[in-house]
């Protein structure tokens, strides 16, 4: 969709109005429009004309559904600074079930966490070490699973109402870092990530939504994230948790990390498959 393309503010609103996709910033939202593959003649003398039309419903319902396969799908209900004033410790299990990832994964955090902990510091991870968490929804109000808290912990992901609270929430409870929003396939996270160097990168059940943004995007941002080591996730099953996801949807990472030279190790829970990786950066 071309840049000049008119009505695209009244667009990114109507998209918008759907609750799931309500926390997502403008910015990238719009950049999911112009990146499809509608066109508008500009013979339009309203937003309301264009409303109405056929293409408009194409379009509003087009975006909207990959929206949902990036961001949506997850989310049971927008995290708010409200819910962080609502703790009374740093214990915040019971926020967990507001997404879907860490829903699925609550019970086993407490046993995950010191597993992961315990074969990346034998695989080499440093005692003090700084955690990178991409496209980490809900997942760092999960801090207090980590046996040793990172000496920083930056976690970013789309949305910019998400993170507040994150950000919040680290501030409240004296965890070093911070979150952010960022589109991590964008040119702001290049431009952020060009000058930092993590010691762990977190990306849990990140990449296939990311492949559905842009095919290959995970083996640009796996080749240039400025880290020795990541933890990589896949679900196992599909979204409602019935349909078995086949071990091939996956073979192509394992066939990246080979060709990289990269040393790996699998863990597993019931509803997630993790990677372990060393990359020798």
């Amino acid at each position: 969709m071309e840049d000049e393309l008119i009505f695209l503010d009244e667009l990114v609103s109507l998209i918008k109005q759907k609750k799931e996709l309500s926390p997502l910033d403008d910015d990238f939202v719009k950049e999911v429009v112009r990146s499809s593959s509608f066109t508008v003649e500009k013979n339009y003398d309203s937003f309301d004309q264009f409303k109405r039309s056929k293409l408009c419903k194409e379009i509003v319902s087009s975006v909207r559904k990959r929206l949902r396969d990036i961001y949506g799908l997850f989310l049971e209900k927008p995290l708010s600074t409200k819910h962080i004033d609502r703790l009374e410790s740093i214990e915040a299990t019971s926020l967990l079930s507001l997404h879907k990832s860490t829903l699925e994964r609550a019970p086993y955090y407490p046993s995950l966490y010191p597993l992961l902990l315990e074969k990346l510091h034998e695989m080499g991870l440093k005692k003090d070490y700084v955690l990178a968490d991409i496209a980490c929804g809900y997942n760092p109000l999960a801090v207090q699973f980590l046996p040793v808290r990172p000496k920083e912990y930056f976690a970013c992901d789309l949305s910019s109402k998400d993170m507040a609270a994150i950000d919040y929430f680290f501030k409240k409870f004296g965890v070093k870092g911070g979150a952010e929003a960022y589109d991590v396939l964008g040119t702001r996270f290049e431009e952020f990530f060009s000058g930092k160097k993590f010691d762990v990168c977190f990306l849990f059940k990140a990449l296939d939504p990311f492949e559905q943004v842009k095919r290959h995007a995970s083996k640009r941002l796996l080749s240039s994230l400025p880290t020795e080591f990541f933890v990589v996730s896949f679900s196992l099953f599909s979204i409602g948790g019935k349909t078995p996801i086949p071990a091939s949807k996956r073979s192509w990472f394992e066939k990246f990390c080979q060709k990289q030279s990269w040393e790996f190790q699998t863990l597993q829970i019931p509803n997630e498959l993790f990677y372990l990786i060393k990359t020798g950066k």
